[in-house]
């Protein structure tokens, strides 16, 4: 398993806040996440980055090729892929 599953699986249970709760302010389906947070399926970027975007982390991509991770001003860190998007 990658380590952007594992991270974001990682922030979610760090939250302290339930599945329902995440994803109302995501904007997603539970099942999504409860299915993420099973192994059962894995998320699309943009789901991915919904879900980071509510526990208040950023997705930013790293100038270096070899890592990417989530930033916000709480120090927290979750490594990703892609860029998140300015403006959404």
């Amino acid at each position: 398993m990658g380590s952007l599953v594992l991270d974001l699986q990682q922030a979610i249970t760090d939250s302290g806040l339930t599945h329902y709760a995440i994803a109302k302010a995501a904007g997603v389906d539970i099942a999504s996440i409860d299915r993420f947070m099973t192994g059962e399926r894995d998320l699309r970027l943009l789901t991915a980055g919904k879900i980071a975007d509510a526990l208040g982390y950023e997705l930013t991509k790293l100038e270096s090729n070899t890592k990417s991770v989530v930033k916000t001003s709480t120090k927290k860190t979750v490594k990703i892929a892609a860029p998140k998007r300015k403006g959404k």
